[in-house]
C-alpha cells in the first residue's frame, strides 16, 4: 500500500501496510514542489504537477497500484455524524441526509468512514466521518493519475487522520495530550482528551524557518491551546506534549520555550517507532507531515468511500426508487383482485386511484414551482451563511495581524527611562519590523535597553546595528524590533475603545 500525502509545498509517500495494531513502513519518500503547482490541495499548474508526480514515481520506483491520497486543504466538507448501527447501504442513505444542509456543493460525491471504537450504547449507535466533495474535484485527480498508469484506491481529507490518530498509535491511546505537526509555514495542533478526539487548528507560520524565532512562535501556540481548553471548560489536565517536523536545534529552543510557559508540561518528540514497524532510520520520522501520512496506512478501500461512491447516480437512484414505488402497489393490487373477493378487490382500487391522484398532485406545475421557490430560497439562506463565515474569518485574520499603536510605543519609551533616548523612524506593515534611533552617554545603556526589549512579549525578534559616536560624544545605534503577532486580548480592547 502507498500513502500519498499532498501539502503545499513537500510532497510524502509512505510505503507500507498495517498489520493488527502495528504499523509497518517499508520506506519514506520526500519531494519538494519547487514549481508551486499545488496550493491548497488544488492543482494551479497541471503539467507541472503531472511532470512532477511522473518524476517521482520514476525515481523511487513506487508501485502504481493500491495508491490512498490524502490531500490538504479546505474542498472538503466533513461532518462527525452519530447514527444506530445498520446496513452500509441504509447508512448510506442517512448520511447523505445529514450532508444535505452542509455549504451546498454542485453535484457533490458523499461517503463515509466508520470510526474505529466509537460504537456506543451497547453497539446500538455509531460515530462515523461523513464527507463531501464536488464530484469534478475527485475526478480531476483520478483522471490525472490515470494519464500517468497509476490507480487511486482511495482519496481522503489530511483531517479523516485526526479521528482515527490514536487507534493508528495505541501507545497514544487513553491519554489526554497535544500533539503538533510542523510543517514548513504551517502547523497543526490536535489535542486529544482520554484518548478521544476533542479539538484542532491551523496557523501559519511568520517567522523564518531557521531562525532562532521560528521555534519560539511553534511553542507559543502551545500557550493558546491552553488557554482554549480552560475557555471552553474541558475536562482536560494536559501534561504532554508531542511534536514532529523540527530539527535537533530547534527542538531545543523550542523545549526551553515551553518550559517557560508551563514548567509542569512534558515534552517530547513523537515516538513513532513504538507503534511503527520499519528499516527507516529516525531521522526521517522526523520529516514533516510523516506522521499525518503514516496515519493513512490504516485507511482501506471501502463500498463507502469517496472513490466507490463515484458511480452512484442520484437521478438514476430515484428513478429506481419511484419505478419500485409504481410497480409494487401494482404488483399488489393484482394480487389482491385475484386472491379477495369482489368487495376487498374495490376497496384496493380506490386506495390505487387515491394513489393516482396523490401522484398528478405531487407532479402539478403549482407544486413544482413551489417547491423550486423553496429551494431558491434555502439556497440564498445558505449563501448568506457561508458570507457571514467569510467575513468572521476576514476578520480573525485582520485582528491578528501585528500593528504599533500607543501601547506599543508607551512599552519602548518604559524600557528606554533613564537609559537612552529612543526615537521610532519607521514601521514595515508587510515585515511587522518597527526600527528607531537610539541615543546614550554609554554603550553599556544601550546594550541594557535592548535587553529589556528583548523581554517584552510583544517583540517576536530585536536586532540592532550602526555603532556610533557623535561630535558631543554620544552613542548612536539603530535598533530593529519584529513584533510578534496580534495579541488576542490587545484586539479585544481595541475593539472595546481600550488601550
Amino acid at each position: 500500500m502507498l500513502v500519498l500525502y499532498l501539502s503545499n509545498k513537500y510532497i510524502r509517500a509512505i510505503l507500507g501496510s498495517k498489520s493488527g495494531q502495528k504499523m509497518k513502513v517499508k520506506a519514506i519518500y520526500t519531494v519538494e514542489d519547487t514549481n508551486n503547482c499545488i496550493l491548497n490541495g488544488v492543482v494551479t499548474d497541471e503539467d507541472a504537477f503531472l511532470n512532477l508526480m511522473a518524476r517521482f514515481w520514476q525515481e523511487n520506483n513506487l508501485p502504481k497500484r493500491h495508491v490512498v491520497l490524502l490531500v490538504d486543504g479546505n474542498r472538503f466538507n466533513t461532518k462527525t455524524v452519530e447514527l444506530p448501527v445498520m446496513t452500509q447501504k441504509k447508512m448510506l442513505t442517512f448520511v447523505r441526509r445529514e450532508m444535505a444542509d452542509v455549504n451546498r456543493i454542485e453535484d457533490p460525491v458523499i461517503g463515509y468512514q466508520s470510526l474505529p471504537g466509537v460504537k456506543k450504547r451497547s453497539d446500538k449507535m455509531q460515530e462515523v466521518f461523513a464527507i463531501a466533495v464536488e464530484r469534478t474535484y475527485v475526478t480531476d485527480y483520478v483522471t490525472r493519475f490515470q494519464r500517468l498508469g497509476i490507480r487511486i484506491d482511495e482519496i481522503m481529507p489530511i483531517t479523516a487522520i485526526f479521528h482515527r490518530f490514536t487507534d493508528m498509535f495505541p501507545s497514544l491511546a487513553g491519554s489526554t495530550f497535544l500533539i503538533q505537526f510542523v510543517d514548513d509555514i504551517t502547523i497543526t495542533n490536535l489535542l486529544f482528551v482520554d484518548g478521544n478526539y476533542q479539538y484542532s487548528n491551523r496557523n501559519r507560520l511568520y517567522s523564518e524557518q531557521g531562525s532562532p524565532s521560528y521555534p519560539v512562535e511553534i511553542a507559543r501556540s502551545v500557550s493558546n491551546i491552553l488557554q482554549f481548553s480552560q475557555a471552553q471548560n474541558m475536562d482536560a489536565s494536559i501534561s504532554k506534549v508531542f511534536i514532529n517536523g523540527l530539527n535537533k536545534e530547534d527542538m531545543v529552543i523550542y523545549k526551553d520555550t515551553v518550559s517557560r510557559i508551563n514548567p509542569e508540561l512534558t515534552v517530547d518528540e513523537v515516538n513513532l517507532l513504538s507503534d511503527v514497524v520499519s528499516n527507516e532510520n529516525d531521522e526521517k520520522f522526523r520529516f514533516p507531515g510523516v506522521g499525518l501520512a503514516i496515519g493513512g496506512l490504516g485507511i482501506e478501500k471501502s463500498l463507502t468511500g469517496i472513490i466507490s461512491q463515484l458511480s452512484y447516480d442520484e437521478e438514476k437512484e430515484a428513478k429506481s426508487v419511484k419505478r419500485k414505488q409504481v410497480l409494487f402497489p401494482v404488483a399488489a393490487l393484482l394480487v389482491a383482485i385475484l386472491g379477495f373477493s369482489g368487495y376487498e378487490a374495490e376497496r384496493y382500487i380506490d386506495r390505487w386511484l387515491y394513489l393516482l391522484e396523490l401522484q398528478e398532485y405531487n407532479n402539478s406545475i403549482r407544486v413544482n414551482e413551489s417547491c423550486d421557490q423553496y429551494d431558491k430560497f434555502v439556497f440564498e439562506a445558505d449563501a448568506v451563511t457561508l458570507l457571514n463565515s467569510s467575513i468572521r474569518d476576514f476578520e480573525e485574520c485582520v485582528m491578528q495581524y501585528p500593528y504599533v499603536d500607543s501601547r506599543i510605543e508607551g512599552i519602548v519609551q518604559e524600557c528606554a527611562r533613564g537609559l537612552v533616548t529612543a526615537i521610532i523612524s519607521s514601521y514595515d506593515s508587510t515585515s511587522g519590523i518597527m526600527t528607531f534611533d537610539t541615543l546614550a552617554s554609554d554603550v553599556e545603556q544601550i546594550h541594557r535597553f535592548v535587553a529589556l526589549l528583548s523581554e517584552q512579549d510583544v517583540f517576536a525578534n530585536v536586532d540592532y546595528s550602526g555603532y556610533r559616536q557623535n561630535a558631543d560624544g554620544y552613542w548612536q545605534l539603530k535598533v530593529n524590533c519584529t513584533m510578534a503577532g496580534r495579541q488576542e486580548d490587545l484586539g479585544n480592547n481595541e475593539a472595546n475603545g481600550k488601550g
